[in-house]
Order: C-alpha cells, then sequence, then structure tokens
C-alpha cells in the first residue's frame, strides 16, 4: 500500500519526512519533491531496494543511478577533497538543478551526484541518515512527474510513501554535468543553460572601478583579448576553456555605456566596448569571482570594509600596486594615457594566470 502524505513545500510536517525516512531506512521505495522533477529512491547501500527501484524505473541494470545528498557539505565529504573546476560548480550551482558526475573515491569509476534545492527532499535525506538514490518518477523514455498528484499515480503500489509538495518549482530536468580534472562535458541540458555552466565552472576574473564606465570595462576587454591569444581561441569561447571575465563597479548604476572616450581607447586597440553595459559590484558577484582586480587602493579597501573575508582574491590590478587613474571628465588625452596604463597592466596579470 501507498500512503500519500500532502506536505507544505517550505514547511514539511516532521512526522511525514520521518515516515518517508524510515521507509528507506527499511529498504522501501519512496517518492519525494525536488525543484526539478519528483524523484524515486531507495537506500543506496540496500541491494534489494536498489534491484526494486530499477525494477519500478524499467531502468536496465546498466544504467547508473544518481546519489542524493542533503547539502554541499555531504558531497564535499563523500568526495572530496574535489579539485578546483568541481568546487568552483559546487560552490556556485550548489545546492540546485545540477547532476554532477564526479570521479568516486570511494567506488571508483564516476558517480552522479545531486544536491536538491528543496526543503522537503533535503529534510528527508538529512532524516534518512544512510545513503539515498534517486531518478525521476516515470517509466524510462516517459516524461518526467513534475506534481505531487501525477507522481502518487506513477508511483502507486510502488513506493511506499509519496510527499505530495504540489508542483515542483523548476518543473523540467537537471543538467547533467561531467567533471574529469579541468575537463567539463555537459551530458544533458536541463534546467542550467550550458552557457552558465561553463561560466560557473570556470576561474571568473572581475575586474573592478567606481562606475564601471571607463577602466574595468577595457580591462575586462583587454584580458578576453590577451587570454584568447594566449589559448588560440576566440573571446567568446573562453567559457569552454575555462575563463570568464567580468567587469563592475563599486558605485556603478545599472545599464550605462561605457563614455565615448573609452569606447575610442578600445578602437584603437581593435576591441568594440559599444555594447557595454555598467553593473554594480553586489555580494553575489564578488563571491562568485576567484580573482578581484581593483584599479585603486581606495576600491579594495571599501570592498573589504564590508568583506573582509575577501581579502587574498581583491588585488591592486597594477602588479606594482600603483593606483590606475580615473581619466573620468578630463578628454580623450587622460583616457589613452589610463588605458596604456591598464594594457600594460593587464598583460602582466595574464601572463601570469
Amino acid at each position: 500500500m501507498t500512503r500519500i502524505y500532502r506536505v507544505d513545500p517550505v514547511r514539511p510536517d516532521p512526522a511525514a519526512v520521518e515516515a518517508a525516512a524510515r521507509a528507506l531506512r527499511d529498504g522501501e521505495l519512496v517518492v519525494f519533491p525536488t525543484e526539478t522533477v519528483y524523484g524515486l529512491a531507495a537506500r543506496a547501500d540496500d541491494p534489494a531496494a536498489v534491484a526494486r527501484l530499477r525494477e519500478a524505473k524499467g531502468r536496465e541494470a546498466d544504467k547508473p543511478l544518481s546519489l542524493h545528498l542533503p547539502d554541499a557539505a555531504a558531497l564535499e565529504a563523500r568526495f572530496g577533497p574535489l579539485l578546483p573546476t568541481a568546487a568552483r560548480l559546487v560552490r556556485r550551482r550548489l545546492p540546485g538543478p545540477l547532476t554532477l558526475v564526479l570521479p568516486d573515491r570511494a567506488g571508483g569509476g564516476f558517480t552522479g551526484v545531486r544536491v536538491p534545492d528543496d526543503p522537503v527532499a533535503a529534510a528527508v535525506l538529512r532524516d534518512a541518515g544512510v545513503p539515498v538514490v534517486a531518478t525521476s518518477v516515470n517509466l524510462s523514455g516517459e516524461p518526467p512527474a513534475v506534481d505531487g498528484a501525477a507522481a502518487a499515480a506513477a508511483a502507486a503500489g510502488l513506493a511506499s510513501v509519496v510527499l505530495d509538495a504540489g508542483p515542483c518549482r523548476i518543473g523540467k530536468s537537471s543538467t547533467v554535468v561531467r567533471v574529469d580534472g579541468e575537463r567539463v562535458d555537459v551530458l544533458r541540458e536541463g534546467a542550467v543553460p550550458v552557457r552558465n555552466v561553463l561560466e560557473d565552472a570556470s576561474r571568473i576574473l572581475l575586474f573592478v572601478c567606481t562606475g564601471n564606465l571607463c577602466r574595468s570595462p577595457l580591462a575586462a576587454a583587454l584580458a578576453e583579448r590577451d587570454l584568447a591569444r594566449r589559448l588560440r581561441c576566440v573571446p567568446g569561447d573562453l567559457p569552454s576553456r575555462g575563463f570568464a571575465v567580468l567587469s563592475a563597479g563599486t558605485s556603478a548604476d545599472a545599464g550605462r555605456p561605457a563614455t565615448p572616450e573609452t569606447v575610442e581607447s578600445g578602437r584603437v586597440r581593435g576591441l568594440d566596448l559599444s555594447r557595454h553595459r555598467s553593473r554594480p559590484l553586489t555580494p553575489t558577484l564578488l563571491d562568485r569571482a576567484d580573482i578581484v582586480f581593483v584599479m585603486e587602493g581606495s576600491q579594495r579597501r571599501t570592498i573589504l570594509e564590508f568583506f573582509p573575508g575577501a581579502s587574498e582574491k581583491v588585488r591592486l590590478l597594477d602588479p606594482a600596486g600603483r593606483d590606475v587613474s580615473d581619466p573620468f571628465g578630463q578628454g580623450q588625452e587622460a583616457y589613452a594615457g589610463t588605458a596604456g596604463a591598464i594594457e600594460k597592466a593587464v598583460a602582466e596579470r595574464i601572463a601570469a594566470e
């Protein structure tokens, strides 16, 4: 008999969560929601439970099942120490709609792992206290269930417990990404677009000035040019080669174009800055960046006043520690001098990457 519990998607009833967790510990099948689709789960270290899961799914024995964990810390404990590329994806994307296929030091080979961004799933996985594998609630080749009613109907007579939290927030399967050292292969595009995955896996270089109208846009464009030359690709392909370059301003308004003088400084260097639009430096952007290059010591002090933990990654662009002067409002000659200083400093920084 299948027991169906209708639960709040944010604050699930602890008794319902415990019923699902207990069923998993007892080797029974359980259905719970995730942000993507509903999952049909079994205890991973119980061969009989896994066999029942495969039979219910109609999945061949050689097709893998994804390990589901309650949080990113559990993933790092299970698969760590993670190499930089995988660690960046974990830090920037999990919990979330991404399945990472990682080298498995415990079982050998590669294992897919999910950390759902869903309070119900996280509570069940945490309370179960045993390893859990799960797959979407549907027969192989059929569309996955994205609401509780469909999941309950599909799992009737198969799962012991179904937690019905209504519709899934995203309602689209996770993106599956295999990470092997620095190599990133998107095996299935789902809720997270390929380009976003590649950027999140990349080493992000963030260039910061005050208004994001003069110095940092030019520095970012020069960095893209120099990196592309070194890697023998076009700037648009940098994320697939492990780099992403961004710019922002400590006091920037959003959506303003670069100054005409900056556009001209770029043009004479073969760069098109006409489509640049300013953006403010945010805590999220600062957290995502691997290295932050600022133009002046005052900008570094401003950032560290609010985010002292970022001290190791916030650096002056000039390797010698000199400020790059702000040419705003001073005419093309001042811009040309600043552009020359930025070009030299960026070349030195990129050569060291």
